[in-house]
């Protein structure tokens, strides 16, 4: 029997359940290892350029290059551009990279 995730349209597969996911988000379980990489720079007290900041999200051109700058030394920027990459970010700057335009 196949139920659907709550409020989603994608189908729920008891496997990926199993420890910690992020498949109730409806992302791969390649994402959980990627998401990890990432929160590790957070927890370790790492400062993040886009902290605290909406350039990263913003459709202004301007914007976008001010955010690409500023991921241009920030310690997250593999980890970041590979979980956009692992979820198929289609919007926003992630790892220094315009997602909006395709993967890097």
């Amino acid at each position: 029997m196949s139920d659907y995730i709550k409020g989603s349209r994608l189908l729920h597969n008891p496997g990926e359940d199993e420890g910690l996911s992020l498949a109730f988000m409806g992302l791969p379980a390649a994402s959980m290892k990627t998401w990890m990489h990432l929160q590790n720079y957070f927890a370790a007290g790492e400062t993040t350029p886009c902290a605290g900041r909406n350039e990263w999200l913003s459709s202004r051109a301007a914007d976008k290059q001010t955010a690409i700058r500023l991921c241009g030394d920030c310690p997250a920027k593999a980890a970041c551009r590979d979980f956009a990459q692992t979820n198929n970010e289609s919007f926003g700057i992630w790892g220094g990279h315009d997602f909006s335009k395709g993967k890097p």
